[in-house]
């Protein structure tokens, strides 16, 4: 009974271990299962129809005792378990291919063109052997070995230039030799007298031996035809679909727009905007563009706020720009990025390329080939060896990571507020690698492990990862913030109408008679959109406006500022010495969460780096960042720079005899803190006040965003709020979906 299913047990003996990798490489079965399975069906027919011609003419007989079907469903002579040997070669051909030499670059080798020579003339040698009257079965061997080079040619896949192919066949021909031996050695299929050429190895005739090879170049050749046009023309797999669905789509609209509204002002109208951030830009461009007087008030002589952008002058007099640090623009960013694409701001934007974690004991993390799908992106981050399945698996972790999973504004709040990043890796005992990943996610938001809102911390990943397919991978300016940014900004604003007045201080606004005064001039509405320092400053010296919005006073008393935080830019007289993006993230000791290769991205930078080296002098730009100076850190900035060069010096060892040309460096507390507890008492963007609206990253918004994209936000949101109220139609305003997936849809 048992020899029955011999044949079936060979096929699955040959499937199963590929099946077995597949599901296990996850980028491999969410990604090319789509692909692996036609190829290996497709090029399976052309194959099944010669053994269904070499059974059929008796050149080739398979045991009937040792098929489960015998010779019942086979009357040609060829059972369903050799047929599903035929697929099994296919798709175990393709999972060796992708797992041990695609993936391997290499570049087409020009010598190599001339093994199409031998291919061809196989197949000649086949034709010819046919039309004399040779043994078919021998001769239709050839040919199949020879048509992989017109199969190469007409599919536009070069494997044949490709060493890495050939030595892929070989190691197919070396598992035909035992798999086949096998078969042969237990009478499972054989050639009757003369019907094949005679010449085996290790038992497995020739002709079988050219078969598989055959086979798995063609089904390869047809994989990576499949791979060229999913490249070409990206399309989502049905389980991204369903995802997508599930979320009711990544990029969302808030709420409906009444297109039936006027879009401009009719009466005039005059708004104060103090602070020129992203918040108090946004505010003042859109409202601006509605007819609306808007005058827009900055303490600091440069516009931007922590983008803002300076001059700093060289030790040979030359003037350089210098800015708030290193910004990552993520594709995510739907309300900022339509602004820029509006502005022409985003022909400055160019992609980083990786988003890369240098770890303390020289490992690094990457996250380039991430899948981006919601979901399917965690598990590629396990493919990825960020961390192991097996790591969170257990009834502590697993449950736990849920919670990234099922976000949803109340709920997430209510729960996780008052709970630290700290206090939750350690309950959930997060393996070092996910704790590398969630430290520096953390720091990003200028806080230490245990002072980070756990609520908050699962907000950022459901808005940057677990809501929408862009990945982690971002685009940067190309240029100095002033040139590339704030100047089209300034142009613009300056264009409609907006009265930019810089290094101009409030002391207080007074209130009174529904009218807001600032130094004796009087608007219809104001929009307060300074950082948390400067906001809370503003109410304090501000009683009449404090008497008037009291609930929204005492929430402003409650803000305060992350930690301090640094940048430290440097002139060298080298660069270092390995290939890296232009940004990356670092397992600090003290103080370094990440270096930026100004001279790598930022064009007038790059240009006085290759002046130097036009001048055989070396040179690079490196800036150092600090999220989160620990409180017990010396308030000293001779020590906060020590300890950042000491670190650079750890991790680029090439630099430590490198000479400081010039240097520039700040330290600044006036981020919001997104600490434990504190999201009960932020404000939202609307007051107790009509005609008062709060703007900047620290407003607490009505759907998930973060950083830039919160800041700018919420002078779109404010700037609707004062529409509204003047009847005017509303600017759309986007978001990720506003539930996690395993939350659902409201």
């Amino acid at each position: 009974m048992f020899t029955r299913f011999e044949l079936l047990i060979f096929d699955l003996l040959v499937l199963g271990p590929a099946l077995v990798a597949s599901l296990g490489r996850s980028t491999f079965f969410l990604d090319r299962w789509q692909r692996a399975w036609p190829a290996a069906l497709l090029t399976a027919l052309p194959f099944l129809a010669w053994l269904l011609l070499a059974t059929g003419s008796g050149w080739l007989r398979f045991a009937e005792q040792r098929s489960f079907a015998g010779g019942i469903l086979a009357p040609l002579g060829l059972p369903p378990d050799a047929m599903l040997l035929v697929v099994a070669v296919g798709f175990a051909s393709v999972v060796c291919w992708w797992a041990l030499f695609a993936r391997s670059e290499t570049t087409p080798r020009k010598a190599l063109i001339t093994m199409h020579l031998p291919l061809l003339a196989l197949a000649s040698a086949g034709v010819v052997g046919l039309a004399r009257g040779g043994l078919p079965h021998a001769q239709l061997t050839l040919i199949a070995l020879g048509l992989l080079s017109p199969l190469d040619l007409s599919l536009r896949t070069k494997l044949i230039q490709r060493p890495r192919f050939w030595a892929f066949l070989a190691t197919i021909a070396v598992f035909a030799l035992v798999f086949g031996g096998a078969l042969v050695q237990r009478g499972v299929f054989e050639h009757p007298p003369g019907a094949a050429l005679g010449f085996a190895l290790i038992g497995v005739p020739i002709e079988e031996l050219g078969f598989v090879v055959a086979l798995a170049g063609a089904t390869v050749m047809v994989f990576e035809r499949f791979e060229l046009r999913a490249a070409a023309h990206p399309r989502k797999g049905l389980i991204a679909r369903w995802i997508e669905r599930r979320l009711g789509g990544y990029r969302q609209q808030l709420r409906p727009v009444d297109q039936s509204l006027p879009e401009a002002l009719g009466a005039p109208r005059r708004v104060a905007v103090i602070g020129a951030g992203l918040a108090g830009m946004g505010a003042a461009t859109k409202l601006a563009e509605r007819g609306f007087s808007v005058v827009l008030l900055e303490r600091n002589d440069y516009l931007g706020g922590k983008l803002g952008a300076w001059k700093t002058t060289m030790p040979d007099g030359r003037e350089i720009g210098m800015n708030h640090g290193f910004h990552a623009f993520f594709h995510q960013y739907y309300n900022l990025n339509e602004l820029f694409s509006q502005l022409g701001i985003d022909r400055s934007f160019r992609n980083i390329g990786d988003y890369r974690i240098l770890a303390a004991d020289g490992r690094s993390y990457s996250f380039k080939d991430i899948a981006t799908t919601p979901v399917l992106n965690l598990l590629s981050l396990a493919r990825h060896g960020i961390y192991s399945f097996w790591e969170v698996a257990g009834r502590h972790t697993g449950p736990k990571m849920e919670a990234f999973l099922r976000y949803d504004s109340d709920r997430t709040f209510a729960e996780w507020d008052q709970v630290s990043y700290a206090q939750f890796a350690e309950d959930a005992r997060l393996p070092d690698s996910l704790k590398l990943v969630f430290n520096t996610f953390s720091r990003a938001f200028f806080s230490d492990a245990d002072k980070m809102s756990m609520a908050e911390l699962i907000k950022a990943f459901h808005f940057y990862y677990l809501s929408n397919d862009a990945g982690l991978i971002y685009e940067h300016l190309d240029d100095d913030f002033e040139a590339a940014l704030l100047t089209p900004l300034r142009e613009y604003m300056e264009r409609h109408g907006v009265e930019i007045r810089t290094g101009c201080a409030i002391d207080g606004v007074r209130y009174a008679d529904q009218r807001f005064e600032i130094d004796g001039e009087d608007f219809d509405y104001l929009v307060v959109a300074s950082d948390v320092v400067g906001t809370r400053a503003i109410f304090a010296d501000s009683p009449s406006l404090a008497a008037a919005a009291p609930d929204t006073a005492a929430k402003v008393a409650t803000l305060r500022p992350g930690q301090r935080y640094s940048v430290l830019r440097l002139w060298l007289d080298r660069d270092i010495e390995r290939e890296l993006p232009g940004f990356v993230i670092t397992e600090r000791e003290q103080l370094l969460d990440a270096v930026s290769f100004v001279h790598a991205i930022e064009r007038e930078s790059e240009q006085w780096a290759a002046e130097r080296t036009a001048a055989k002098l070396g040179a690079s730009v490196i800036e150092l960042h600090c999220y989160a100076i620990p409180e017990d850190f010396p308030d000293d900035e001779p020590a906060v720079r020590a300890a950042l060069i000491a670190e650079l010096h750890r991790f680029f060892p090439e630099l430590v005899d490198a000479e400081i040309i010039h240097e520039c460096m700040y330290v600044r507390r006036d981020f919001p803190a997104f600490h434990v507890g504190n999201h009960a008492t932020r404000p939202s963007g609307d007051t107790d006040l009509a005609r008062l609206f709060l703007a900047g990253d620290w407003v607490s918004l009505p759907f998930p965003a973060m950083l830039m994209e919160a800041a700018y936000s919420s002078g779109l949101l404010a700037a609707n709020g004062i529409c509204r109220a003047e009847a005017l139609r509303e600017e759309p305003v986007w978001t990720v979906p506003l539930r996690g997936l395993m939350t659902g849809r409201r």
